[in-house]
């Protein structure tokens, strides 16, 4: 218990206190936003630095997974958008060739998952950011490194105010 403990406060989910019970960490607007501003200088990086780096298997199963994301009549469909979220997301930040930018990005994705949960409460949200990400590799099938870079900021953005929104309100 101690070593969980230990390890949600050094990924920055709870707050240790001497001598009293740790508390779970609460994020205010202004928190998630700047987690948002640090998402997107890092992630725009990654995007950059992983542009032309991906094999064709991981595109085809991109490919597949955004497929799977406009299929709104499904029972898991909420389910499937996140997995092609979390998949394509991952896929810059696998293929970026820093592992220092891997590790503080993966860092920041703890926190994103958690805020994720909010907007998957919206499916009017989860339509939204499911067309931005099939945008965004539409762009990198295309090799349009630059709109891709372009997309990629406007869906960060757009995230952090549905997620502000959500969690604030």
């Amino acid at each position: 218990m101690r070593e969980a403990v230990r390890r949600a406060a050094e990924g920055g989910f709870v707050i240790l206190r001497r001598n009293r019970a740790p508390i779970i960490r609460s994020l205010s607007g202004k928190e998630i936003t700047s987690l948002y501003e640090l998402r997107e200088v890092l992630e725009t990086f990654a995007f950059k630095q992983s542009f032309g780096e991906m094999t064709p298997q991981c595109i085809a199963e991109l490919k597949a997974l955004a497929r799977q994301s406009k299929r709104e009549d499904s029972a898991d469909w909420i389910a499937l958008c996140l997995r092609f979220d979390r998949r394509l997301h991952l896929s810059w930040i696998e293929n970026c060739n820093n592992p220092w930018l891997t590790e503080s990005l993966a860092r920041i994705w703890n926190f994103i998952r958690i805020l994720q949960r909010y907007m998957a409460k919206d499916p009017q949200l989860v339509k939204q950011s499911a067309r931005e990400h099939r945008q965004i590799l539409k762009s990198m099938v295309a090799g349009d490194r630059g709109l891709g870079v372009e997309l990629l900021r406007r869906h960060i953005r757009n995230s952090c105010g549905a997620v502000v929104a959500s969690v604030v309100n």
